[in-house]
């Protein structure tokens, strides 16, 4: 989908268009001022043929709700537009100096002006920023005296999602210029559609967006220009609102007549009123929002521009409500300018049928009240609109619905549908418990015989899912399927259908053969179908077993396993927790089952940056397996012992993890071979202790032979596949083979975004090597923008505090260092210690680094006695670790730097 462009282009303007649109426009004005025959007379000799039928078609717009003087607003728009671009002003050029700044390159182009990259020059401070210069100059004193003043107002608006107003005034030609914080980031619409952001993704950006507009609104100053390319989304998937205010300065007062002030605007994103020329107030960018949103659900502009004449645009924005967005979601345009249905749905990770009951309902009311066209029926500010949408993504009933008893109700059973169904299950429960036990209470069945039943069931379940599997590899058989061979995928949907056709009247069996196919699914990457098939189990193992049983918890642990694999870590802590509750409470605290799901669950706190907790809960299920080798398989104790060798490496502890790793190796190849998937991971998680020593021989050699095994086992283009090639980029960027680093980052990069989707968790190890090889080119600017893209990905996964994120800001303050940029450099390695308080235990190893960093900036700045503190504090840190750590010896040698510059003895 392409983004908008303005009303007019100054590049693309042709001049018979302008000549044409000022003839129009000069015959309405005298055309307006006649009537009867004049007019008629006027209209036979005076007007030129090919303009007599549009002019016909404004004229007739002077009856009931139009008058004349909309016609004249009307007019005076297009001439505006039009004499703000017909004689443009010599575009200045690079090493060109406006006000106190020196023009750098062009940025951009639109209906407004030029944006250019400027590097202040006066002297009074060292600041780059984007200048924009308007096409059009001031006329007047008065107006340019206004300018100014209100320059100042917005200058001090000051909130972290809008780019901040530097500096302004008026160029030697008179024409405004504004200087603003220099963003780099994408369109929102670009944004979203890239990364096939979901419609709840897009919702939460959306209100983070109209947040930042209602403080604005709040200094009283609207934005007026809202559409995608004034809102950017950074690489930290932080939203940036340009131009906040810039309209409004731009306008002319003093003007008379029936000439309005001159409106630049974009009539893809524009209000009626301004169409109009009525008054604009905090309404307009309601409506502006509205078509925002609209946009961001459907990948369709409601307010296109087709070709339309004035008449037929003014009708369109004015007049014609859009379509609710859920008509447009799997709707084909007839003209062939949207993109495809299936292609839009896509864009944001569903199908066109999912897309438009996903909108809808209170999608579209919320949108629907937003785009009225008149203010007093839209929200009443942008705080309400953002309310409703906060209350559509909580599942709780949004202010612009009536408020039915049924519509309530609705919500209240969507929100909280575990606990209807328990409730409702506990009711039907109690009345069969009633009436068993006043009828039969005799019959009371003892534990022994619950056991009994209980083993019987599971044996029927087992005999059953036997039977069906056979009936289905049966159906498959090329022999009896008219010598067609069926794909795994096909098998797979075949059982699905089937399982939900053939045992209705068996739920558990069905949860049990759904349960499985879930976890198939999930190791495909088919993860929607995977999470929609556990939903499926769970709604039936509930149904028979109640909401407390083994079995309800092991299809809970699964979707938080599904969870983690989606980079939802707070759902999947949720139900982590919820499941091994559930599982203690069910079979005791030292059943197998529950180090079953310890173990996965250390694994997830380890993802999670709480490493304390994953250790203890890591090693009380290796301890429970170790209690109980006669229920214990090796495969279940390969996980837990794989997941804590990974937790030591992070702490450091590389010999003790080299241990656990080990075994896990030894037990998977003892159960799978030494030719599966989960041999090849063990081998790649060994691989990273000889990396961190700097072993890049055996850690290549290792890698290369995991590569060979999950290749032949899983595919090139697996998610597995993408850690190993991503890990052998560490390998060639430490043995200083750049480009072939490079090439296995990206193509590790290229295979997790074909998986799992653009902007995934997982994706940050690559982004992050990216950024790191971009700095031993020299090229830190490249390292910026990779290591901010990893940020945003943290951010966006696991918060704004994830001792994660430590990591990423140290990476950045090297790249910030190798620019020359010290302040900056030392905020984000500040912001990286600040990441780390109250981990000290957990991330001594990190603390140590981002200590060292400092240390090393504080030499290059002439700061021997900072950079002392820092290093001493560095070393000490990493000391805990091991000898051979890289990081402690650089720390080592700039400590005798340092107290060599302070001439301090060494001890």
């Amino acid at each position: 989908m392409s983004g908008p462009s303005p009303v007019v282009d100054p590049n693309d303007l042709e001049t018979a268009e302008a000549e044409g649109r000022r003839r129009l426009d000069a015959l309405l004005e005298r055309a307006l001022d006649l009537t009867g025959d004049d007019l008629s007379r006027f209209l036979e000799t005076e007007c030129p043929a090919e303009l007599r039928a549009e002019l016909g078609e404004l004229l007739a717009l002077d009856g009931p709700g139009r008058t004349a003087d909309v016609e004249r607003r009307w007019t005076g728009l297009w001439r505006g537009v039009v004499d703000a671009v017909a004689e443009p002003a010599a575009e200045p050029a690079a090493g060109d100096v406006i006000g106190p700044w020196r023009l750098e390159e062009i940025l951009g182009r639109g209906g407004m002006g030029t944006v250019f990259l400027a590097q202040r020059c006066d002297g009074q401070m060292d600041m780059r920023a984007a200048l924009k210069l308007c096409h059009r100059p001031r006329h007047d004193l008065a107006s340019r005296d206004r300018f100014l003043q209100e320059r100042q107002i917005l200058a001090h608006l000051q909130h972290p999602s809008i780019a901040r107003l530097l500096d302004g005034g008026i160029a030697d030609d008179g024409r405004p210029y504004f200087v603003m914080e220099h963003v780099v980031g994408e369109p929102i619409d670009l944004y979203c559609d890239r990364r096939q952001l979901s419609v709840e993704q897009r919702l939460e950006l959306f209100v983070e967006l109209v947040r930042a507009v209602q403080h604005a609104h709040g200094q009283l100053v609207v934005h007026r220009d809202l559409k995608p390319s004034n809102i950017l989304i950074t690489a930290d998937g932080d939203v940036k609102l340009l131009d906040f205010g810039i309209a409004k300065l731009l306008e002319e007062d003093g003007v008379t007549g029936d000439r309005t002030a001159t409106r630049l605007l974009t009539p893809e994103y524009a209000s009626p009123e301004q169409f109009l020329g009525k008054p604009v107030g905090l309404g307009t960018d309601v409506y502006l929002l509205g078509l925002l949103l609209y946009e961001l659900l459907t990948g369709r502009q409601p307010q296109r521009v087709d070709g339309d004449t004035p008449l037929g645009l003014l009708r369109r924005v004015c007049e014609e409500a859009p379509e609710p967005p859920s008509r447009w979601a799997a709707a084909e345009g007839e003209d062939g300018a949207d993109a495809p249905a299936a292609q839009r749905a896509a864009d944001r990770g569903t199908t066109a049928p999912k897309l438009e009951r996903r909108l809808r309902g209170d999608l579209d009311t919320i949108v629907g009240k937003a785009l009225q066209k008149e203010q007093p029926r839209r929200y009443r500010s942008v705080g309400e609109l953002a309310d409703d949408v906060e209350r559509h993504l909580a599942g709780l009933p949004i202010s612009a619905r009536p408020d039915t008893l049924a519509y309530r109700g609705g919500k209240f059973l969507r929100r909280h549908a575990v606990a209807a169904a328990v409730a409702v299950t506990t009711v039907a429960l109690v009345a069969t418990l009633v009436a068993f036990y006043t009828v039969r209470l005799e019959g009371q069945r003892s534990r022994a015989v619950a056991s009994q039943l209980e083993a019987e069931r599971a044996r029927d379940q087992s005999d059953a899912v036997v039977g069906f599997l056979v009936d289905l590899f049966d159906a498959a058989d090329p022999r009896r399927n008219d010598g067609v061979d069926a794909t795994a995928g096909e098998l797979l949907e075949q059982g699905r259908e089937r399982a939900r056709a053939e045992l209705e009247d068996q739920p558990l069996v069905q949860a049990r053969l759904l349960d499985s196919m879930a976890r198939i699914y999930s190791s495909r990457g088919e993860l929607e179908t995977s999470d929609t098939l556990l939903e499926e189990a769970l709604g039936l193992r509930r149904g028979v077993l109640g909401p407390r049983h083994p079995d309800v918890a092991e299809v809970i642990y699964h979707q938080s396993i599904l969870a983690a694999a989606r980079g939802r870590y707070a759902l999947a802590d949720e139900l982590s927790k919820e499941a091994l509750a559930m599982l203690e409470d069910t079979v005791g605290p030292d059943h197998p089952k529950v180090a079953l799901q310890l173990g996965g669950y250390g694994g997830l706190l380890r993802r999670l940056g709480r490493l304390d907790e994953a250790e203890v809960a890591l090693r009380r299920a290796i301890a429970i397996y170790d209690a109980s080798p006669e229920e214990t398989s090796p495969n279940s104790l390969a996980a837990p012992s794989g997941n804590l060798g990974l937790l030591l490496i992070v702490q450091g502890r590389l010999d003790e993890a080299e241990l656990h790793l080990r075994r896990c190796l030894e037990l998977f190849e003892a159960v799978y071979g030494v030719g599966h998937a989960e041999t090849a991971d063990s081998l790649a998680n060994l691989a990273i202790v000889f990396i961190l020593r700097r072993d890049f021989e055996q850690a290549e050699a290792t890698l290369e032979r995991s590569l060979a095994i999950a290749e032949n086992a899983l595919g090139p283009d697996h998610a597995a596949i993408a850690n190993i090639v991503s890990n052998l980029g560490e390998v060639r960027l430490g043995l200083g083979r750049l480009d072939a680093a490079a090439t296995s980052y990206q193509r590790s990069l290229d295979i997790f975004d074909g998986a799992l989707g653009p902007g995934h968790p997982r994706s940050i190890p690559p982004i992050e090597g990216l950024a790191r090889v971009e700095l031993a080119r020299g090229d830190g600017v490249a390292a910026e923008l990779q290591i901010r893209r990893a940020i945003g990905i943290h951010r966006s996964a696991s918060g704004e505090r994830h001792p994660d994120l430590a990591a990423a800001y140290i990476f950045l303050g090297d790249a910030l260092r190798h620019q020359d940029r010290p302040a900056e450099a030392e905020s984000a390695l500040l912001t990286a210690l600040d990441l780390l308080e109250g981990h000290d235990g957990d991330n001594l190893h990190r603390r140590g680094l981002a200590r060292s960093r400092l240390g090393a900036l504080d030499l290059s700045q002439g700061r021997p006695a900072e950079a002392l503190a820092h290093l001493e504090a560095a070393v000490s840190l990493l000391e805990t670790g091991e000898d051979g750590d890289p990081g402690l010896a650089e720390a080592r040698d700039l400590l005798e730097r340092a107290r060599a510059e302070e001439e301090v003895p060494s001890s």
